[in-house]
Parts: C-alpha cells; sequence; structure tokens
C-alpha cells in the first residue's frame, strides 16, 4: 500500500510540474518557413521578364476626357478666324469711296438740290434725315447696285455718333457701289438715292425716293426722302 501511494503522489508532482500553455495572443510569432530554391529563382526571373515588358500605351482620351469638347472648340476658332479672314479680304477688295463734306445745292428757305458728280464743286450744304437721324452722306462719280435695300443701309451706313466704326461701315457700305462718273450716289440709315444731274428736295413734306432709290422697307407705302437742310 504504501508503495501506491507513493507512486500517486509521485505522479501527481510530475503532473503539477509541467509548464502551462501560453494564451494564443502571448505565444512567440513563429518564422514562415524557408522558400524552396526553385521558387526563389522562378520570382526572380517573374521579375526580370517584368522589366523588360514594354510600357503600357497611354490610353485614349474619351467624351469623358473632355478632348472631344477641346477638339470642337479648336475647330469652332479656326472657322470663324478662316471666316474673318474671308471677309477683311473682300473687304479690302472694295473700292472705298470718301464721303464729300457738304452734299446738296442750297437754293434758300431751306430747300435743296441733289446733285450729279458734274456739280461737285456747286454742292454747299448739308443734309440729315428726319426718319433715321442719320446725316446723309454724298459718295461722288459712284451709283448703287440694282440689288441695294434698306437692310444694307441701315446695317452698313456710318453714324456720325459713332466715329469708331466709321471706316469699317463705309468699307462695307461701299461694296455695293458702282463706278459712275456722272452719279453721286446718296444715303442714310434709311433711304439710297442715285442721282444724274439734280433733284429738289421737297422740304418738310418729303421727297419722292423713286426712281432713284429707295426709302426704308419696300412695303412701306410712303417711299419718300424726309432730308431736310442740317445747319449744325
Amino acid at each position: 500500500r504504501c508503495t501506491t501511494v507513493t507512486a500517486s503522489l509521485w505522479m501527481g508532482c510530475g503532473a503539477s510540474t509541467r509548464r502551462p500553455r501560453q494564451p494564443p495572443d502571448l505565444e512567440p510569432e513563429r518564422a514562415p518557413p524557408p522558400e524552396s530554391p526553385s521558387k526563389v529563382d522562378e520570382t526572380a526571373a517573374a521579375a526580370d521578364q517584368g522589366d523588360q515588358l514594354p510600357s503600357p500605351r497611354p490610353k485614349a482620351a474619351g467624351p469623358g476626357d473632355g478632348a472631344t469638347v477641346q477638339d470642337d472648340w479648336d475647330d469652332w476658332d479656326e472657322e470663324e478666324a478662316d471666316e474673318a479672314t474671308a471677309e477683311e479680304a473682300e473687304v479690302s477688295a472694295v473700292r472705298v469711296v470718301q464721303p464729300s463734306g457738304a452734299v446738296a445745292c442750297a437754293k434758300g428757305g431751306g430747300s435743296a438740290l441733289l446733285c450729279g458728280s458734274a456739280l461737285d464743286s456747286a454742292v454747299n450744304a448739308r443734309l440729315s434725315c428726319t426718319s433715321c437721324g442719320y446725316r446723309v452722306l454724298r459718295l461722288p462719280h459712284s451709283r448703287w447696285a440694282p440689288d441695294v435695300d434698306y437692310y444694307w443701309m441701315r446695317n452698313f451706313c456710318p453714324d456720325g455718333r459713332m466715329p469708331g466704326r466709321w471706316d469699317e461701315d463705309l468699307a462695307k457700305l461701299c461694296a455695293k457701289l458702282v463706278a459712275d462718273d456722272e452719279a453721286a450716289a446718296y444715303a442714310c440709315g434709311c433711304s439710297w438715292q442715285s442721282v444724274v444731274g439734280e433733284k429738289e428736295l421737297g422740304g418738310a413734306g418729303g421727297t419722292p425716293a423713286m426712281p432713284h432709290g429707295g426709302a426704308r422697307l419696300e412695303n412701306c407705302e410712303a417711299q419718300l426722302l424726309n432730308w431736310v437742310v442740317s445747319y449744325s
């Protein structure tokens, strides 16, 4: 019996001397197993091949990248520049006629005569239009082309109140002029005349524009020139 007790005590003492298991979070980290030499060689070879591969081509710009919109703007700018250049070339090719200082022959009492180029030396009065407010221009040695109309006068007849645009508008206006040694072309912002010889103005009541030109729109019943002598 004593022997059994002694064995039991010895086994109990041996069990109590075993080192307790550490919690998982306290156990020391184990180093990963070393890679085999063949796997290391394969990894290095793949890296070498990656260095020799050509660099990827840049991604083509798509609609969302804004490239298409920018290209469109560039095309529009080029078209506008081409149109402006063509327009400047057309204007530069026009025969620009400078207006005479005086435009009519005053007769007294507020009446006056429109005069052709044969009477250039006799003109001594200025005219203004009571319809559009423009000063009447006289362009010697010229007459208007048959297709000139109210809109041409309204858009291009120079306005003395806008001196910065005078030269440009005059060049555009003269694009509808035809050279004529005997005639003189008259213009304001709404009416026009081509006169050879003389044409008397009717005063405040107006003067028929036909057959020497027109006044305002063609469907206007009163095709009258409202041109009067200006003393300013």
